[in-house]
C-alpha cells in the first residue's frame, strides 16, 4: 500500500490542480463545493485512513482488483481509493461534464488506474459481471427514490459472482441529529452566506443565472423559485426543466420535496436538505437483486470531518450495508 506521506502530498497536489483548473459554470462550482471537505491535510489524511483501514479491508484481494466507485462525483476520493493497489477503478457518475473534467485531471497526474464513465439514463456502462467490487458512499440519499431499484439492479448486474458491495449512506430516518447535520451541509452548498429571504449559495446562484439565460425576461422571484425547485439538477436536465416551465407553465419539483418520503428541510426556507433513506428498505432491495447482505445501523450521526469519520466507521454516517453477490 502507498505510504500516507507520499499519498497525502499527491492528493494535495491533485486538489490544488482541480481548484485551479475547474471549468466555469455548474460543473466547476460543484467541484469546488465538493473539495471543501478536503481543505486541510488532516481532512485529506482522514479520507486516506478511511479507505485504507475500513473500505479496502472489506474487499478481499483488493490489490489487482477491478471496481466501481458509484456516484463518485468529481472522482477525487476515488483517486485515493485506487492508490491502494486496484488494477482499475471506474468512476461512475450521472454528471457528464464532471466525468469529462475527471479525465483531464487524471491524465494530468498519470492516474492510469482510473476510468471515468458517465452512467447516462442510470445505466453503468460496463458489461455484466465485470467488476470485483462496488463502493457507494452517500449517493442514494441524493437520488430520486423512484430510481433506487434501477441503481440497485445495475450495481448487482456488474458485480461478479462473489463480488463485494460496500455501501454507506447518511440519512437515518430515526436520527434527528443526522437530519440536522444534513441541513447544515445543504445550507453551505445551496444557500452559502445567504439568508432565508435571499439564498445565495454558489450552486443556487449558478442555477438562477442559467434560468435567466434561458428566460431573459423572467421576474427575479420566478427565477429564484425555479432555482429552488430544481435542487440537484444540472446540465441538460436543468435546461429541459426550465424550458418546460417557460413553454408550458409546468412547475418543477425538487426530487426531495414530497412524493416519496418526508425529507429533512432547512426550516426557515422549507428547502429540502436531502432524501431520507431507510437501511432496511435498501438492504431488502439488494437481497432481492441477488446479494447476501448485512446491515449496521445507529441512531448516532456521523461527523462532518472525514478524520473523525474513521473513529465511527461502524456507523458510517448512520448506516452501512456490506454485500456479496451470490
Amino acid at each position: 500500500m502507498a505510504s500516507t506521506p507520499s499519498l497525502l502530498q499527491r492528493t494535495r497536489q491533485i486538489r490544488d490542480w482541480m481548484l485551479a483548473n475547474a471549468p466555469d459554470g455548474l460543473c466547476g462550482e460543484a467541484v469546488r463545493a465538493h473539495l471543501t471537505g478536503f481543505k486541510t491535510d488532516e481532512q485529506i489524511d482522514g479520507w486516506i485512513a478511511l479507505y485504507r483501514d475500513a473500505v479496502v479491508p472489506a474487499i478481499p484481494d483488493f490489490a489487482g482488483s477491478v471496481g466501481v466507485d458509484f456516484g463518485c462525483w468529481s472522482g477525487f476520493g476515488t483517486s485515493i481509493l485506487a492508490s491502494f493497489g486496484a488494477a482499475r477503478v471506474f468512476c461512475v457518475e450521472a454528471n457528464a461534464r464532471t466525468m469529462a473534467y475527471g479525465k483531464r485531471w487524471a491524465s494530468q497526474f498519470d492516474l492510469d488506474a482510473l476510468r471515468f464513465a458517465w452512467n447516462a439514463g442510470g445505466v453503468i456502462p460496463l458489461a455484466d459481471e465485470t467488476v470485483d467490487w462496488v463502493y457507494v458512499n452517500q449517493v442514494f440519499c441524493n437520488m430520486r427514490p423512484d430510481g433506487f431499484d434501477q441503481a440497485v439492479g445495475e450495481i448487482s448486474r456488474v458485480l461478479k459472482s462473489g463480488g463485494r458491495l460496500v455501501f454507506c449512506d447518511s440519512n437515518n430516518p430515526h436520527c434527528s441529529a443526522t437530519i440536522e447535520r444534513l441541513s447544515r451541509v445543504y445550507r453551505t452548498r445551496e444557500l452559502g452566506s445567504g439568508d432565508s429571504t435571499h439564498p445565495d449559495g454558489v450552486i443556487f446562484h449558478e442555477r438562477v443565472k442559467r434560468v435567466r439565460e434561458l428566460i431573459p425576461a423572467i421576474r427575479d422571484e420566478s427565477a429564484q423559485r425555479l432555482a429552488r425547485q430544481t435542487c440537484y439538477l444540472g446540465g441538460d436536465e436543468l435546461d429541459r426543466t426550465i424550458i418546460v416551465w417557460r413553454d408550458h407553465g409546468i412547475e418543477p419539483a425538487s426530487p426531495f420535496l414530497g412524493g416519496w418520503q418526508k425529507a429533512p428541510v432547512h426550516a426557515p426556507t422549507g428547502m429540502a436538505a436531502g432524501n431520507v433513506t431507510d437501511p432496511f428498505d435498501l438492504a431488502a432491495r439488494f437481497r432481492k437483486s441477488g446479494l447476501r447482505v448485512s446491515i449496521n445501523t445507529s441512531a448516532t450521526p456521523g461527523p462532518s470531518d472525514p478524520a473523525e469519520l474513521l473513529d465511527q466507521i461502524s456507523m458510517s454516517q448512520s448506516f452501512y450495508i456490506l454485500g456479496e453477490k451470490r
